[in-house]
């Protein structure tokens, strides 16, 4: 019998096995267990009255040999029982998942969609999953036992990097904030037909896109899952400043004037063409009216022409000229509207169709500009037109100032009229004149008006119920002299002075300062050129 093979030691003997156990040496113990079951195991499959002598080796588990044992884990998750085939595996679908994630943007309801390789996701150190390549348990019993007792005491975590385009993702997210970014917008006005039609305004849509880059980075950044991304821009809405309510006009406009006088086709071209650009221009309170702005560039492209303008104390041809008729016809309107004027200048000569000090110039080479403020406190729309021989300009708006209260401009020269010498510049062209027997109204021909120097300063009177109550100064103008440009024929000759006449004439050169001009035409011997008949 086995069993009868094993002695008790003598007393003696045990010391040293109790010296051994009581010292730790756990591992010894261990091993003798495993061989007693072992031989129990053996015995029992002995042939019943058999017994023969065995040797018996320590073998493998089955059980654990070729997998991970505790400790081995990627990002946290355990690879325990699982072969390395089956963890590379698991780790690349892990992987995969990340660099493959599926997300949606909602922009303002529109909704995009987007994986990780939309973003260049890239798993970085693919080769940590190398660390695993010896990580099973393999060996005998006790080889594996060790083993299993280092990863207890020293476990392999793999710390899976990813990494994300940060530039892309901030370049798309810019993109669309960027498209669907909008300003808000007021309210606008067109007149037709005599009535007001009022478009209302724009909400306004603005985005924090750094701020929206920044968090869909730290979504797109967080590699702990990956499930998918739904994620909606955040945005604010700003309404318009000013909505319909504010264009409910008063029935009269705010200021009104109209002047004439428009002169020859290319001057009534250039009036018609800068009264049209500027025809249904809005302005918001506080906002700059520039007359050069709404009358657009003074160009033959858009429509002017070439025709007599005031440069260097000089009529001379020029790109838009009477365009500064269109200027001074808006400034009249603006100041009976009672807005408030930023720059005005006055033309370097008297001109015809207002008041002296009461006219305002613009120049397009050099930038000269007309503006005012919209100083009320509702938008302003401005009607301008050419109807005949004559321009207006009406300002419409909200009507504030009280009904009883009126006012009216006037003007006043304050030094004596110089007049140029020679009034005119004569010029001999029998092409332009007719020589003979003709009238003498063929006999010469007037293609530019004297300009007297002088001063003059305009007013505004303020009436409460009919009664001036106060009378404010506003501009003082200085004009110069020039001479007149008068073609004769050659047969002829000719006389000119500066005639008085009643202001307001509508025949005379200068009816706002109550001049005409008298032209005697006398034949080459001095007597006075005879009336024929024509």
């Amino acid at each position: 019998s086995f069993f009868l093979m094993i002695r008790r030691p003598p007393r003696s003997t045990l010391f040293p096995y109790t010296t051994l156990f009581r010292s730790g040496a756990v591992a010894v113990i261990i091993v003798l267990a495993m061989i007693a079951s072992m031989v129990v195991s053996a015995f029992a499959e002995e042939t019943q009255g058999q017994v023969q002598a065995k040797s018996y080796d320590l073998t493998f588990n089955k059980k654990t040999t070729g997998v991970f044992g505790r400790g081995v884990s990627y990002e946290g998750i355990s690879l325990e029982g699982k072969t390395y085939d089956e963890a590379v595996l698991e780790i690349n679908e892990y992987a995969n998942d990340r660099l493959t994630r599926y997300m949606q943007w909602d922009v303002l309801g529109y909704k995009y969609d987007y994986d990780g390789s939309s973003f260049s996701t890239t798993w970085t150190n693919p080769d940590v999953v190398n660390q695993l390549s010896n990580m099973t348990l393999e060996g005998n019993l006790v080889e594996q036992y060790k083993k299993q007792k280092d990863l207890d005491q020293s476990p392999i975590n793999l710390d899976l990097q990813f990494t994300v385009d940060e530039d892309a993702v901030r370049s798309t997210v810019a993109e669309y904030t960027s498209h669907f970014y909008k300003d808000p917008q007021n309210a606008t006005v067109t007149r037709e037909n005599g009535q007001f039609v009022v478009t209302e305004g724009v909400t306004g849509v603005s985005f924090d896109t750094d701020a929206i880059a920044t968090e869909l980075l730290a979504k797109i950044e967080d590699f702990s899952t990956a499930d998918s991304i739904q994620y909606s821009f955040p945005f604010t809405e700003t309404p318009p400043t000013y909505d319909s309510s504010y264009f409910n006009f008063s029935p009269n406009p705010l200021g009104s004037y109209t002047t004439n006088r428009l002169g020859d086709a290319p001057r009534t071209t250039n009036i018609t063409v800068s009264a049209n650009f500027m025809n249904g221009s809005v302005i918001y309170p506080g906002e700059t009216g520039s007359a050069l702005k709404m009358f657009h560039d003074v160009t033959a492209e858009n429509g002017y022409q070439m025709g007599l303008g005031y440069e260097l104390g000089k009529v001379v041809p020029s790109m838009g000229g009477g365009i500064c008729q269109t200027t001074t016809t808006l400034y009249n309107a603006v100041i009976r509207a009672e807005l408030t004027v930023v720059n005005r200048r006055s033309h370097s000569m008297i001109i015809s169709y207002v008041p002296p000090a009461l006219d305002a110039t613009v120049d397009y080479p050099s930038g000269l500009d007309f503006t005012f403020v919209n100083s009320s406190n509702y938008p302003i729309y401005i009607e301008s037109y050419v109807s005949g021989d004559s321009v207006t300009v009406n300002i419409w708006g909200v009507e504030q100032r009280p009904s009883n209260r009126t006012i009216t401009f006037t003007s006043d020269t304050v030094t004596e009229y110089t007049w140029p010498n020679p009034l005119y510049n004569q010029i001999v062209d029998d092409s332009v004149c007719q020589v003979g027997g003709v009238n003498v109204a063929y006999k010469q021909k007037t293609t530019v008006d004297p300009h007297p120097g002088f001063t003059a300063k305009s007013y505004k009177h303020i009436f409460i119920d009919g009664v001036e109550q106060s009378v404010e100064p506003m501009n003082t103008a200085v004009y110069g002299a020039s001479s007149g440009t008068l073609y004769h024929a050659s047969d002829c000759t000719v006389q000119a002075a500066p005639k008085a006449v009643a202001p307001g004439s509508s025949w005379a050169s200068l009816p706002n300062l109550g001049f005409a001009f008298t032209i005697d035409t006398y034949t080459l011997s001095g007597e006075q050129w005879p009336y024929y008949p024509y």
